[in-house]
């Protein structure tokens, strides 16, 4: 009776440390198999009031297919942690409403009270201030020579980054874009009538002449433009509402085309091909499921959730990096509104997707004890750079010397 006891105990103790290295193997794989959504059939009215004609179309929203991928582990968690904190660095000493980098690699950044610093080699140094007051959101070209900034007061500013100064953009403006190659700014400006129009502008050109493109019977939504004749309009996410859209735009013909559509659906789009980030939040608003769709319109469910400006893809290639909630409990929440709001914030660990050959995922940032809530994520070359939320702070990511590559 004693011995059959001895190995009961025995085999209990065998299967927790099992579940403890299945745990730990979790957090620890450099690749991960991702599972699949199913494709999606939905009809939309094209919001067109002028400019092109109005037309319901049904477009087929995309499929997926099974994605596998292999791991390594490491034996020494402590090493690895080591190295991913070696590779994380807080590059500013105020908060940032927001930042952009140059192409030379030079970071910048504005304050809450409009102050525009420049951070060279370790030093900041304050180059220009707002005229137009407390900054609430940021857009910047590729390039970072051109900014659009959103005011409190609900101007528009335009900072010239070579001259360092400003111009008035007005305050009828809803949402600004930089062209790919950073040589136009195209905007969204409602009229007496309340429609809006996307108008486009040279930042090059001598003679600076606005050219209208579309009149949109739309409200509230973001320009995104992820190639030169494509530009994505997002709508504003809310669990509030059933379904939202987003829309393309091609630049050539001036026409709209229905890309997505699903619940405070939100995505974040690459500029090397087609290939986005997807985000839907669930019926009930208490998470949100995060897709990586490909060039060819093939994508994969992630294994974590997250948000738009949580996700940046590569300057220079084909991956994205994304920082997302350490914990995925579901806790008494509406998503993303109370994220929107800044009424709830969380623990980020970062992963990498991959599109080449297939979706892959895997865990680059897992360091326990950090405390990083990213947004606002930006990359140049293969370097990446986010706000930390909890302190408001512009840090620095090197995923490759994270992960010895």
């Amino acid at each position: 009776m004693k011995k059959r006891r001895l190995i009961i105990i025995f085999s209990a103790i065998l299967f927790v440390i099992a579940i403890g290295i299945g745990v730990y193997a979790g957090f620890n794989r450099s690749n991960q198999i991702v599972s699949t959504v199913p494709g999606r059939t939905t009809t939309g009215s094209f919001p067109i009031s002028s400019g092109g004609s109005s037309q319901t179309s049904t477009d087929t929203f995309p499929t997926t297919s099974n994605t596998q991928g292999s791991y390594v582990e490491d034996d020494d968690p402590s090493a690895v942690f080591a190295a991913q904190k070696a590779a994380l660095s807080q590059l500013t000493q105020k908060t940032a409403v927001g930042f952009w980098i140059t192409d030379l690699g030079v970071l910048h950044y504005i304050d809450q009270q409009g102050t525009i610093t420049q951070v060279l080699s370790g030093q900041e140094s304050d180059i220009a201030s707002s005229p137009f007051g407390s900054p609430v959101s940021v857009v910047s070209s590729p390039d970072g020579l051109w900014t659009a900034v959103l005011f409190a007061s609900g101007t528009w500013g335009l900072f010239d980054g070579e001259g360092r100064a400003w111009v008035d953009m007005g305050n009828d403006i809803e949402s600004a874009v930089f062209s790919p190659d950073s040589s136009q700014l195209a905007f969204l400006r409602r009229d007496t009538s309340g429609v809006a129009v996307l108008y486009t502008q040279s930042l090059t050109a001598t003679k600076q002449t606005l050219i209208k493109v579309l009149s949109l019977s739309l409200r509230d939504v973001f320009l995104r433009w992820p190639s030169a004749k494509k530009i994505i309009l997002l709508p504003r996410q809310s669990a509030a509402i059933a379904s939202e859209q987003i829309w393309s735009i091609d630049l050539s013909s001036k026409t709209l085309s229905l890309l997505d559509s699903g619940k405070a659906i939100g995505a974040t789009f690459s500029l090397a091909d087609g290939s986005y980030m997807r985000f839907e939040t669930d019926g009930g608003g208490s998470s949100v499921t995060v897709s990586a769709v490909g060039a060819d319109g093939v994508g994969a469910t992630m294994p974590f959730w997250s948000f738009e400006d949580k996700c940046v893809f590569a300057q220079l290639g084909t991956y994205a990096l994304c920082g997302a909630p350490a914990s995925q409990d579901v806790a008494i929440r509406l998503l993303p509104d109370d994220y929107l709001k800044g009424n709830v914030y969380f623990k980020d660990f970062i992963y990498k997707v991959s599109f080449d050959g297939g979706v892959r995922v895997g865990l680059v940032f897992s360091a326990a004890d950090v405390a990083l809530d990213t947004t606002q994520w930006r990359s140049w070359g293969d370097m990446f750079y986010f706000i930390n939320r909890l302190d408001g702070r512009v840090y620095s990511f090197d995923w490759m010397s994270a992960n010895g590559q």
